[in-house]
């Protein structure tokens, strides 16, 4: 199979589902663009995973010292630190370790079962092993182990965009609707639920590379519920203004955020709401079988060989 400039075989699920987003969150982007803006986010990511090996992190003389307030602040009042898989961020935990402060990861049971170990070895490396451990999301005893967290001082680090372990059936009819970028996005509520429920105060941070390719800390408002807003409101609240945190980020750094690659829980889109795309099928082969995404639809099917041709002569046209 042919690879592109991204590096991606041009066939492949990986690169379908990111044009499908770009298609989706950047309605205006020549579709041409798709193979180098892939390209430049991969190596992002790359670079992200050398980082977090190395012995000295690449911070600016004064970075502890410009933070040291939101550092104090955490310290005061322990609560959730709500990120995204964007930029730098397989450096926060390390970061936050690094500043005097104890994690409790929140993980998939998939994902932990791939990296903890690594992560382990690493930060017994650096010296902070006793500052991290790590939560299983969904598990039936996740919520108390967040309550101990609290209480014994430790911020709970969760990643709002990971969607690993999320049981589908049921996802759409439980989660909450969010706009970013044009679009609608379900998500589920536990995060804003949990904080309601325990008065535990929201931090939105993003780990990001700067311009003198050093690593740094972007900071957004604290939320913390309060007797005046109910529940559902607070909800809403929380996931607009974080996605919010995400999109002024993205309108300028679309290479950032490996949420590209996901496959992303879209809310249908409305016949007629389309007037910029030029295609609202990707394709993908995996495993000698055919299958189509549709951008409009959100949703993966299987196709015979002749249909899934048509559709990639189509997409060829428009990539010239």
């Amino acid at each position: 199979m042919k690879k592109c400039n991204s590096g991606f075989p041009r066939e492949s699920i990986q690169f379908a589902l990111f044009a499908a987003n770009m298609t989706r969150l950047f309605p205006a982007i020549e579709i041409s663009a798709y193979d180098r803006i892939c390209a430049d986010l991969r190596r992002t990511i790359n670079k992200t995973i050398r980082q977090q090996d190395l012995d000295e992190m690449a911070l600016s003389s004064s970075f502890f010292d410009d933070h040291a307030q939101f550092f104090k602040t955490l310290q005061n009042r322990p609560g959730m630190i709500c990120t995204f898989h964007y930029g730098a961020y397989r450096l926060l935990a390390r970061l936050l370790c690094a500043a005097g402060l104890k994690i409790s990861l929140v993980m998939s049971k998939k994902i932990m079962e791939e990296q903890a170990y690594i992560m382990r070895w690493q930060f017994e490396k650096f010296g902070y092993v006793d500052r991290l451990e790590f939560i299983e999301a969904g598990s039936p005893h996740g919520l108390l182990k967040m309550v101990r967290a609290i209480r014994d001082g430790r911020q709970i680090l969760i990643y709002i965009d990971g969607n690993d372990g999320v049981e589908k059936k049921n996802f759409e009819a439980s989660a909450t609707k969010v706009d970013f970028m044009g679009n609608q996005l379900y998500v589920r509520p536990a995060i804003a639920s949990i904080s309601y429920k325990l008065n535990i105060p929201l931090y939105p941070v993003l780990c990001v590379n700067t311009e003198q390719d050093q690593v740094d800390l972007e900071i957004g408002e604290t939320m913390a519920p309060t007797d005046a807003v109910t529940k559902e409101n607070y909800i809403e609240h929380v996931f607009q203004q974080l996605y919010e945190f995400l999109e002024d980020r993205m309108q300028d750094e679309r290479n950032q955020w490996e949420g590209l690659f996901y496959n992303l829980p879209f809310v249908e889109m409305a016949d007629g709401a389309y007037s910029q795309n030029k295609i609202r099928i990707w394709t993908f082969r995996a495993k000698g079988k055919y299958y189509i995404i549709s951008t409009h639809r959100y949703r993966i099917k299987r196709v015979n060989v002749a249909l899934y041709g048509l559709f990639r002569l189509l997409i060829l046209f428009f990539q010239r």
